[in-house]
């Protein structure tokens, strides 16, 4: 009998400034197309078409653009750790986000038609004294924890905190002249610094 060998997880790296497709093997420092096992890091002013669909474990942004018309499925953590950043998706599956972008830049995800199961777990958390902003741009959503510990935190659409939210700095708005609803819901418990909101 033949037994057929998984490859190794791998860590894929997209390089900074560097614009192609996610399909484009050679591009990825793994010399692969990340797959459902692989963590993908995004490097600084990396640019990429999703396109088609794609499922990884985690992933982390430094900076740059994810694009397309298909889902990204992150199994485990995205963060956003650097610099200015964009997700720009269509149903994809996000549940854990951590944001975490310098001072001044800006980290947006857009996607109107997220999974219901994205964001159990959301954390902000900017360096004290940041003015970085972190946008949602997906239309009505729910989130089960949410951390806000620094940082600007806007969304676009009505937000509805449903299991925890802990406040210890940084502020929340509706963006772009959107008028949204923050909501928690009766399952759910606030915590705030009042010091620091």
């Amino acid at each position: 009998s033949s037994q057929v060998m998984a490859r190794p997880t791998l860590v894929c790296t997209w390089p900074n400034n560097t614009t192609g497709n996610w399909t484009d093997a050679g591009t990825w420092s793994c010399g692969n197309v990340p797959g459902p096992a692989d963590d993908v890091n995004v490097g600084f002013g990396g640019v990429i078409n999703l396109n088609p669909p794609a499922t990884i474990s985690n992933l982390t942004m430094l900076g740059g653009t994810i694009s397309g018309t298909n889902a990204l499925t992150v199994t485990g953590l995205m963060q956003f750790t650097g610099f200015a950043a964009t997700l720009n998706t269509h149903g994809s599956r996000l549940p854990q986000l951590r944001s975490l972008p310098t001072s001044g830049a800006i980290v947006t995800v857009i996607d109107p038609a997220l999974t219901a199961d994205s964001f159990n777990a959301v954390t902000i958390s900017n360096p004290i004294g940041s003015n970085g902003s972190t946008i949602l741009e997906v239309g009505p959503r729910s989130i089960g924890t949410l951390v806000l510990q620094n940082g600007n935190f806007g969304v676009t659409s009505d937000l509805t905190v449903t299991q925890v939210m802990s406040w210890t700095g940084g502020s929340l708005n509706a963006y772009f002249n959107s008028p949204a609803r923050f909501t928690l819901a009766n399952t759910a418990v606030m915590t705030i610094n009042p010091g620091g909101v």
